[in-house]
């Protein structure tokens, strides 16, 4: 039994969205904001269930619709002729449908959540969990409690009419009147659905369920086990010797040893020595100090203590090893590399390392918690789930970059490595970790990544999320798959927590971008910098379009003669083609002239996506020449003609190299040679040498970006600011 997929609606930003899992490891990925804790929250909070449900974690669009049925609700009319129903609440609160993955010898464990008896072949089982208003004695006592509390506000503001004008009584709205302290929860309650897979369309129901089909309590109260590791675990100073929470691991022991092992209620045979031991201890202890004490019970006799009839003082403790594994002695770490055997206390250690250790034995906790029950040898065993799912949130808060690879990779392991699990067949176990560390990512494939993608809700602009599968993201081609996968592996995958991501072409770029970012008023977003041949860049199209991130493609023109042969200076008229793939495969476009001639909005590809190629640079060669237009042939010359003058003006022992036979080639007679000079010196020139020379130029704050690049950023900004795009697609009729 396999939890396959789940569908949340109208929690938080997740209005609708689907949600499938991996058979062992499902990771959730995406920029801040997207919605990877709220799907963790409405799966746990359904399943536990903790029901901290508040109006807040209701979709935000749906705010509106509940004030106007409260609106109907005190309509005369509509209350005479009508009465609430619980249906109504089915497109409103928040509910999550879970499926199962099951198979045929598991039937019996899931036999409530089978339709009916004459079910064949079934390979998913559904139940949904909605928060619904409660019913008693056919009505909802919701409905009753507000229109009385309507009718009295509504009476006393009449009453005193004239004074007191500006008070608004409560309730003013439904929304106002559910909103109020715990009226949730006094409301509305967790109600349980059975699903039907033969109403499935792919992942989505076709017929609603209805209250017929509700089921009595909670159907997977025995089958699912939840535990979860949550980002904010109140991690204090390792260093504060005075804070038990500084004594985690300790802590962590103790709790462990009392639920598996520390009990007086059932013992097996092997419990019969530590049982032994500890006695034996307890009486050695008891002995040594009331020796130790009895001077101080032998003065106690001045005092006539004790008298006739009382009690006399007696020594006795009852230690138990969990109350031994309370102090910073019982943890230590053997220091290596050192003859004597010398140790330091746990909060001496390496916080990163302690942080690993502490999650690492959580997970053994969890997975020993669940099985305890099937471990026991008493007659009467407690039952096991047969499917332990583990939620954990954002580990890499608490774990250093060096750990966090080796976390991920041995996570699952800790989960399912025990006797109980390899003796005994029927029980799953599935991790979802919520991640926001390249670092995590570069060691996960991509068939258990989840992105969340984020969107805007069509006519009303506010953000919703919707949940990205990744595992076919490049179809049959293996190659660029491959490609891709190890690229991403070897440099870093900030690319799926980025709001946005700007490929460049090469060092030069990657190098000078962060200036450029800064002066278009970009550097407080989170962009993710790939650096990638043009060659190479198209090979990304699949990923950016599935991702629907907004990205910048800034790539060269790399022209050349239509007959495919050399590469040649940019000119308009001149039968020339472009040789770079990803302008042809993301534009359509190869021709030079069509290229230089084509607007800026055509260089959009689906809405988000945008290519910045070199274009023609208004120019003033030499003082008294009329203005002409130069296209360069890459982005070094093109930010050179765009700064002529600091590059002419830069002087000193810094001019070497390409910097140097750029500004030889500023001393050409006419524009035509300078830029010949430009393009033969960026045959030979180390670009990335050109890029960090320029970083120590004198008017280095003065350097601007070529116009291609400046028309991309202000492109790259109108997309990340949600309220211009919103305006803009209301202008547009898209909306």
């Amino acid at each position: 039994m396999l939890l396959d997929f789940v569908h949340i609606r109208n929690y938080r930003r997740l209005q609708d969205c689907t949600i499938t899992f991996s058979e062992k490891e499902t990771i959730f990925v995406g920029a801040n904001n997207s919605g990877k804790t709220s799907a963790m929250n409405a799966i746990i909070g359904f399943l536990k269930p903790i029901c901290d449900i508040t109006l807040n974690e209701v979709t935000v669009t749906n705010w509106p619709i509940i004030e106007g049925m409260g609106q109907l609700w005190v309509s005369e009319d509509w209350s005479r002729k009508n009465s609430p129903k619980v249906e109504d609440w089915y497109p409103i609160m928040p509910s999550v449908d879970f499926w199962f993955r099951v198979e045929g010898s598991e039937y019996y464990k899931v036999r409530n959540l089978i339709p009916t008896l004459d079910s064949e072949e079934i390979k998913r089982v559904g139940v949904r969990l909605a928060l619904l208003p409660k019913v008693h004695k056919g009505n909802l006592p919701l409905y009753v409690d507000f229109i009385s509390a309507y009718q009295k506000a509504k009476d006393l503001k009449e009453s005193t009419r004239g004074k007191h004008e500006d008070v608004r009584l409560f309730p003013q709205t439904l929304k106002d009147f559910i909103d109020r302290k715990d009226n949730i929860k006094k409301y509305f309650e967790i109600r349980y659905y059975l699903l039907d897979e033969a109403n499935l369309e792919g992942n989505r129901l076709t017929k609603e369920p209805t209250e017929d089909e509700i089921l009595d309590g909670n159907p997977l109260r025995d089958l699912v086990k939840i535990d979860v590791i949550e980002a904010q675990r109140g991690f204090y100073d390792a260093t504060d010797l005075h804070s038990k929470e500084s004594l985690r691991l300790t802590q962590q022991l103790r709790e462990y040893f009392t639920k598996n092992f520390d009990t007086s209620e059932e013992f097996s045979e092997s419990d019969l020595e530590r049982l032994s031991v500890t006695q034996k201890n307890n009486e050695a202890y008891n002995q040594t100090i009331s020796n130790a004490l009895a001077p101080a019970f032998h003065e106690l006799h001045q005092i006539n203590y004790p008298g006739l009839d009382n009690p006399s003082l007696k020594f006795e403790t009852s230690l138990t090893v969990s109350e031994a594994i309370t102090h910073d002695s019982v943890v230590k770490f053997n220091i290596p590399h050192t003859q004597a055997q010398f140790t330091l206390p746990e909060n001496y250690n390496g916080l990163g390392y302690l942080n690993l250790l502490s999650i690492t034995f959580k997970l053994i906790q969890f997975r020993d918690e669940w099985t305890k029950g099937g471990s026991k040898s008493s007659n009467e065993e407690q039952p096991v789930e047969p499917l332990h799912i583990v939620f954990i949130e954002e580990p890499e808060a608490h774990l250093h970059a060096q750990v966090q690879q080796v976390f991920i990779s041995k996570a699952y392991n800790y989960l399912t490595e025990n006797d109980f699990l390899k003796k005994n067949k029927g029980f799953e176990t599935q991790l979802v970790v919520s991640i926001h560390s390249n670092h995590i990512v570069q060691d996960v494939k991509f068939d258990k990544l989840r992105y969340f993608k984020r969107e805007f809700l069509p006519g009303h602009g506010l953000p919703i999320s919707q949940v990205v599968e990744l595992k076919d993201t490049f179809g049959v081609d293996q190659e660029t798959n491959k490609f891709v996968t190890r690229y991403l592996n070897l440099t870093h995958c900030n690319i799926f927590f980025a709001d946005a991501v700007i490929m460049v072409e090469g060092a030069a770029e990657r190098i000078l971008f962060p200036k450029f970012l800064a002066a278009a008023g970009l550097s407080s977003y989170y962009l993710s910098i790939i650096e990638i041949n043009g060659s190479h860049a198209h090979r990304f199209k699949p990923l950016i379009e599935r991702l629907g991130i907004k990205t910048l493609v800034v790539t060269d023109l790399d022209a050349q003669e239509s007959s495919g042969k050399g590469q040649v200076l940019p000119k308009k008229k001149a039968n020339q083609i472009t040789n770079n793939d990803t302008i042809k495969k993301w534009l359509n476009v190869s021709s030079i002239d069509d290229l230089l001639a084509l607007p800026s909005e055509k260089k959009e590809v689906q809405g988000h996506c945008r290519v910045a190629y070199q274009i023609e640079i208004p120019i003033v060669y030499k003082e008294g020449d009329a203005k002409k237009k130069a296209c360069p042939y890459t982005f070094e010359d093109a930010l050179a003609l765009t700064n002529k003058e600091l590059f002419k003006e830069e002087k000193g022992e810094r001019t070497h190299g390409l910097l140097k036979k750029f500004q030889e080639a500023f001393t050409k007679e006419t524009l035509l040679k300078c830029q010949e000079a430009l393009m033969d010196a960026l045959k030979t020139g180390v670009k990335a040498e050109f890029a960090i020379d320029l970083l120590t130029m004198d008017k280095f704050d003065d350097l601007k970006a070529p116009n291609y690049i400046q028309e991309g950023l202000v492109w790259l900004k109108t997309k990340l600011d949600p309220e211009v795009e919103h305006l803009k697609e209301n202008k547009d009729g898209k909306s």
